[in-house]
Formats: structure tokens, C-alpha cells, sequence
């Protein structure tokens, strides 16, 4: 797993540099990076977590860096969505696991897990005009009412920590 998940965050910077030099020459350009898991400690899945807030913070340092050069760079976090990656831990077994943990994804695979469409709404959202002005944010699909923020608030949200 450890392997995988490294793979995943090279794979991004290596995807990013070469993305991030054709969208300044276009002075308008968006790259919207997927995360998810990273926001606290997860038993057995420290590669997966560390793997994740590193995008979390590669999102928020370069949105800020290339804040005014046309190019913005955002992430969402789709919440907990039934995939592929489900299944291979639940088939991993209790053991490995942890059973608190084993437990609560059982529970998240019998209620359905997040909506994916939820993760492609807001996806759509952010490569919109309608997003134009925030910058180095991860939104979370499931619980920011990303619709409802005005240009003021965006641009607010954009210079805050939050």
C-alpha cells in the first residue's frame, strides 16, 4: 500500500509542472486534484493519509503561488464514496484492518457510501466560471455549500487558513 500511495503523490507533481507551464502561457487555466483521508490519523493506513494531506497541502501551497497568474488550483475531497478500494480493504479481513476501522466500512458499504455524482458536481463546479476567484482550497463534496458562496466570499476563503 505504501508503495501505491507514493506513486499517487509523484505521479501528481510529475503531472503538475508540465500542466502548470502550459496554463500560464493560456492566462487562464484550472487543475482541480482529488483528495481525501488526510485530515487525521488512520489506523494501519499512515501511507494513504500521509499520501493524501501532502495533496492537501500541494493544493493550498501552489494555489497560492500562482494566485493571480490566471492558473487555479483546487482539490475535493469526494467523501466516502463506495470504490474499488473499499472492497480490497474489507477483503484485506478485521485482522489487518483493525476492527473499529473494518467495522465503520461495513457500515459505509451497507448505506452506499457518498454519492459519486456529489464529487462530479462539484468538480463541474470548480472548472466553471462560476468558481472563479478561489484558489488553494480543498472543498469537501458532501459538506461545503460551495453553490451558495458570492465572489466576495471566495476571495475571502482564498487569503484565510480555512
Amino acid at each position: 500500500m505504501a508503495r501505491c500511495c507514493h506513486y499517487e503523490l509523484v505521479g501528481i507533481v510529475n503531472l503538475m509542472q508540465p500542466a502548470i507551464k502550459q496554463m500560464l502561457l493560456k492566462k487562464s487555466s484550472k487543475i482541480v486534484l482529488f483528495s481525501g483521508g488526510g485530515q487525521g490519523p488512520q489506523f494501519r493506513c499512515s501511507a494513504f493519509a500521509a499520501s493524501k494531506g501532502a495533496i492537501w497541502r500541494l493544493t493550498e501551497t501552489l494555489g497560492h503561488e500562482y494566485a493571480g497568474s490566471g492558473a487555479s488550483i483546487n482539490a475535493i475531497a469526494p467523501g466516502a464514496v463506495n470504490t474499488k478500494f473499499l472492497e480490497d480493504t474489507l477483503a484485506a479481513g478485521p485482522e489487518r484492518v483493525g476492527k473499529e476501522a473494518y467495522a465503520e466500512l461495513l457500515k459505509q458499504k451497507e448505506s452506499g457510501g457518498t454519492s459519486p455524482e456529489l464529487a462530479a458536481e462539484l468538480c463541474t463546479w470548480l472548472l466553471s466560471d462560476k468558481s472563479r476567484g478561489l484558489y488553494g482550497k480543498i472543498l469537501s463534496a458532501k459538506w461545503d455549500l460551495y453553490k451558495d458562496f458570492t465572489p466576495k466570499q471566495m476571495e475571502e476563503l482564498s487569503r484565510s487558513e480555512l
